[in-house]
């Protein structure tokens, strides 16, 4: 396996190590998961970067990646509605959406086709972690008192 593709694959267990965290309700679990989260985040800009300067550029990555991104947005998102800092239907539409469309791309990968992320999936993405990281953010902030 290569870097970029090893990278995507370490954001799923930053993912369930996000999960754990904040799964303490406490303001260290909060703390720990936002610094997980912002890693994460991070993984999902680099292993892209890497894959196409190093001509790493894989079908395994090209299906990975978004999926490894869409399970991250989806627990934060889950984490944020269950703590009223996102409505339920807004979290429903967009993991919906998201599980949709890795449907669509495992049709078609069925067919012999490979869907890659288009700028427009990439900028979405980008504004669902910056709401993340800006709830995460908040909500660490909140319980710093119990510090």
């Amino acid at each position: 396996m290569n870097l970029p593709n090893t990278i995507t694959f370490s954001r799923l267990v930053m993912t369930a190590a996000f999960v754990a965290a904040v799964s303490f309700r406490s303001a260290e679990g909060y703390g720990i998961g936002l610094a997980l989260f912002v890693i994460a985040a991070i993984s999902d800009f680099v292993d892209g970067w890497l894959a196409r300067k190093m001509g790493l550029v894989t079908p395994l990555g090209k299906l990975m990646d978004p999926l490894a991104d869409k399970i991250l947005v989806s627990a934060a998102f889950v984490f944020l509605t269950e703590h009223k800092l996102c409505p339920v239907w807004v979290t429903a539409l967009i993991i919906g959406r998201e599980f949709l469309v890795t449907g669509l791309r495992q049709i078609a990968v069925e067919a012999g086709q490979v869907i890659a992320a288009d700028n427009l999936g990439k900028w979405k993405t980008g504004f669902q972690l910056t709401f993340c990281i800006t709830g995460l953010v908040w909500l660490t902030l909140d319980h710093m008192d119990d510090l």
